[in-house]
Protein backbone atom coordinates (compact mmCIF):
# COMPACT_ATOMS: atom_id res chain seq x y z
CA UNK A 1 0.00 0.00 0.00
CA UNK A 2 1.63 3.50 -1.24
CA UNK A 3 2.32 6.31 1.41
CA UNK A 4 0.22 9.50 1.52
CA UNK A 5 1.60 12.77 2.27
CA UNK A 6 -0.77 15.29 3.83
CA UNK A 7 0.76 18.83 4.54
CA UNK A 8 -1.92 20.98 6.36
CA UNK A 9 -0.78 25.20 6.48
CA UNK A 10 -2.89 26.19 9.37
CA UNK A 11 -4.27 29.51 9.72
CA UNK A 12 -6.22 29.96 12.42
CA UNK A 13 -9.12 32.36 12.40
CA UNK A 14 -11.54 33.60 14.94
CA UNK A 15 -14.98 31.64 14.89
CA UNK A 16 -18.29 33.43 13.51
CA UNK A 17 -20.06 32.30 16.08
CA UNK A 18 -18.84 32.40 19.74
CA UNK A 19 -18.76 28.54 21.17
CA UNK A 20 -20.48 28.53 24.60
CA UNK A 21 -18.11 27.33 27.52
CA UNK A 22 -20.76 24.66 28.48
CA UNK A 23 -20.97 23.07 24.62
CA UNK A 24 -19.60 19.39 23.82
CA UNK A 25 -15.66 19.24 23.54
CA UNK A 26 -15.97 18.49 19.94
CA UNK A 27 -17.22 22.23 18.95
CA UNK A 28 -14.69 23.00 21.80
CA UNK A 29 -11.44 22.40 20.11
CA UNK A 30 -11.35 23.40 16.52
CA UNK A 31 -7.82 22.57 15.93
CA UNK A 32 -8.61 19.05 15.84
CA UNK A 33 -7.25 16.34 12.91
CA UNK A 34 -8.59 12.92 12.80
CA UNK A 35 -6.60 10.04 10.11
CA UNK A 36 -7.37 7.12 9.68
CA UNK A 37 -5.57 4.33 7.46
CA UNK A 38 -9.14 3.44 5.95
CA UNK A 39 -8.78 4.62 1.73
CA UNK A 40 -12.62 5.31 1.27
CA UNK A 41 -16.09 5.02 2.85
CA UNK A 42 -16.50 2.15 1.10
CA UNK A 43 -14.00 0.58 3.21
CA UNK A 44 -15.33 2.15 6.27
CA UNK A 45 -18.76 0.64 5.61
CA UNK A 46 -17.37 -2.75 4.98
CA UNK A 47 -16.08 -3.14 8.74
CA UNK A 48 -18.89 -1.52 10.13
CA UNK A 49 -21.34 -3.42 7.94
CA UNK A 50 -21.04 -6.87 10.32
CA UNK A 51 -22.64 -4.39 13.16
CA UNK A 52 -25.87 -4.50 11.21
CA UNK A 53 -27.57 -7.61 10.50
CA UNK A 54 -29.91 -8.05 7.87
CA UNK A 55 -32.22 -11.31 9.59
CA UNK A 56 -34.85 -9.72 11.63
CA UNK A 57 -33.95 -9.54 15.58
CA UNK A 58 -36.83 -9.39 17.22
CA UNK A 59 -37.05 -11.98 19.97
CA UNK A 60 -39.87 -14.33 19.39
CA UNK A 61 -42.25 -14.65 22.49
CA UNK A 62 -40.79 -11.25 23.49
CA UNK A 63 -42.08 -8.42 24.90
CA UNK A 64 -41.57 -6.49 21.88
CA UNK A 65 -42.99 -9.04 19.57
CA UNK A 66 -45.99 -8.87 21.61
CA UNK A 67 -46.12 -4.88 21.60
CA UNK A 68 -45.63 -5.78 17.63
CA UNK A 69 -48.57 -7.98 17.74
CA UNK A 70 -50.94 -5.54 19.63
CA UNK A 71 -50.81 -3.28 16.93
CA UNK A 72 -50.97 -5.43 13.98
CA UNK A 73 -54.10 -6.90 15.98
CA UNK A 74 -55.58 -3.47 15.92
CA UNK A 75 -55.56 -2.46 12.67
CA UNK A 76 -54.39 -3.83 9.21
CA UNK A 77 -53.72 -0.22 7.70
CA UNK A 78 -50.48 0.04 7.25
CA UNK A 79 -50.28 3.80 7.89
CA UNK A 80 -52.03 3.60 11.33
CA UNK A 81 -49.90 0.56 12.10
CA UNK A 82 -46.58 3.06 11.47
CA UNK A 83 -48.33 5.79 13.40
CA UNK A 84 -49.22 3.22 16.70
CA UNK A 85 -45.28 2.15 16.31
CA UNK A 86 -44.20 5.48 16.37
CA UNK A 87 -45.92 6.20 19.52
CA UNK A 88 -44.91 3.37 21.01
CA UNK A 89 -41.28 4.36 20.61
CA UNK A 90 -41.86 8.23 21.83
CA UNK A 91 -43.83 7.40 24.83
CA UNK A 92 -41.65 3.74 26.03
CA UNK A 93 -38.40 3.73 24.76
CA UNK A 94 -35.34 6.06 26.40
CA UNK A 95 -31.73 5.72 25.09
CA UNK A 96 -29.02 5.42 27.10
CA UNK A 97 -25.42 6.38 26.45
CA UNK A 98 -23.24 3.48 26.96
CA UNK A 99 -19.76 4.12 26.19
CA UNK A 100 -18.56 0.59 26.63
CA UNK A 101 -17.67 -1.13 23.37
CA UNK A 102 -16.89 -0.75 19.97
CA UNK A 103 -16.78 3.46 20.70
CA UNK A 104 -21.07 3.53 21.30
CA UNK A 105 -21.13 2.61 17.57
CA UNK A 106 -22.20 -1.33 18.01
CA UNK A 107 -25.99 -1.01 17.68
CA UNK A 108 -28.16 -2.82 20.08
CA UNK A 109 -30.74 -5.48 19.54
CA UNK A 110 -34.27 -3.79 19.62
CA UNK A 111 -35.21 -6.18 22.72
CA UNK A 112 -32.56 -4.77 24.33
CA UNK A 113 -33.44 -0.83 23.88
Amino acid sequence: MPWTTVSLDYRPKEPKVKIPKNAPQRFQNRNYYEVSSFTSWKDVSCVNAALYPLEDRIDLGGDLEAQIEAIADQTSDEGERMVQAVRLVQDKIRYLYNGMGFGNYTPQTPEET
